[in-house]
């Protein structure tokens, strides 16, 4: 009777404490994640025990996650001048950024508006059949920054590119046409931790689009701004 009393006893102290599958499941979720760098090959019993982890401690897990990363970037907007130099374009991007901590996992995603003046190389422009042409084009997409150190980020950039161009043929033909396409990037952003409110932004990016003059581009961006 006793030994029936002590373990009631311990039964009703253990529902008041954490899950033990829970406990379990946390720490086998951050040895998978160390052994996944020294050896890529999936085991079985750490893929079993990761699925209890998931189904027992997902709530708490996913609200943990949001709250430490969104203590991280606290500046709400970003405005960025920005000199790009590709393989078919030269040109300039003015972009703005707002941060309303919005996060996927380690991810913040802040929307992002870019308009950008370009001027095609004179190679390129002289594959085309065209006697003078003037275009600019507006990016609307939505950038990601992932924390690497306190002050730097990792920049991924997606956006849909929507631009006119102006167009005179050696007959003298003017035309004047709206093109669509895609942009991307992948570079970083520094935000520094001080009362100056400078940011600098580098990385490479690419396009795609149906422009009559060039459908593809890829080339190096530099830039800087100001953050509040």
């Amino acid at each position: 009777m006793f030994f029936l009393k002590l373990i009631k006893k311990k039964l009703l102290k253990n529902n008041t404490r954490q899950s033990p599958v829970c406990k379990i499941g946390r720490l086998a979720l951050a040895g998978a994640s160390f052994k996944q760098k020294i050896n890529p090959k999936p085991m079985k019993k750490t893929i079993f025990i990761f699925t209890i982890t998931l189904l027992s401690c997902v709530g708490h897990y996913t609200h943990a996650q949001t709250s430490n990363s969104s203590s991280i970037e606290d500046w709400s907007n970003i405005v960025l001048v920005s000199k790009v130099e590709g393989l078919n374009t030269t040109g300039v991007h003015f972009e703005y950024l707002q941060n309303r901590n919005r996060w996927w996992g380690d991810w913040l995603l802040p929307w992002a508006i870019r308009y950008q003046s370009t001027e095609l190389r004179d190679k390129t422009f002289n594959k085309t059949n065209y006697r003078t042409a003037s275009m600019g084009q507006l990016t609307i997409g939505i950038n990601a920054y992932n924390p690497l150190t306190e002050n730097l980020l990792l920049n991924l950039d997606g956006g849909v590119i929507v631009g006119n161009e102006k167009l005179t043929s050696f007959s003298g033909a003017n035309t004047e046409r709206v093109f669509v396409g895609l942009s991307l990037f992948q570079g970083i952003l520094f935000v520094p931790k001080t009362t100056i409110p400078i940011v600098l932004k580098a990385g490479i990016y690419e396009e795609v689009l149906n422009s009559k003059l060039y459908n593809f581009d890829i080339g190096v961006k530099i830039g800087a701004g100001i953050k509040f």
